[in-house]
Parts: structure tokens; sequence; C-alpha cells
């Protein structure tokens, strides 16, 4: 099993719990779907400018994926102590 597989059913579960907001797991996913792009493009050039502007886009993603899932780790421990 791929990580976007694990991924996207922890965030199927997740927004069927609503203890996470439906902004912060659309984000997530849009953010896994950025990663795959800059990945498929990495895979599929031989340009080195475009493999170099492929690491950085991953790079990005990979950033805002871990930013937005510290937000929704959050959330959800917040909305375990109320």
């Amino acid at each position: 099993m791929n990580k976007k597989n694990i991924l996207d059913f922890l965030l199927v579960r997740y927004e069927k719990e609503e203890r996470i907001s439906k902004e912060i797991l659309t984000e997530l996913r849009e953010t896994i779907n950025e990663m795959e792009a800059a990945e498929s493009l990495f895979n599929i050039t031989n340009d080195p400018q475009l493999i170099e502007a492929a690491i950085y886009k991953e790079e990005a993603a990979r950033q805002r994926f871990d930013y937005l899932f510290k937000i929704a780790k959050k959330e959800y421990i917040d909305s375990m102590e109320i």
C-alpha cells in the first residue's frame, strides 16, 4: 500500500469524525496531489531545469503538507479535550 492510499484512508476517516475542519482536509488532499504531480514531472523529464523545478515543487508541497498536518493534529487534539 502506498502513502497516498494510507493518507486517503486517514482523511476519509477523519472527515467522517468531523474533528478536523473540511478546509484543512481539502487542502491536505490538494497538497498530496501537488506532491504527486511534482514527482510525475520529475519522473518523465530529462531537462535538468525541469528536474530542478520538480524538486523545488515537491519540497514546497512537502513543507505545506507538514504545516497543514500540524494544524490538523492540533484541531483533532483540541476536539478531544472538549
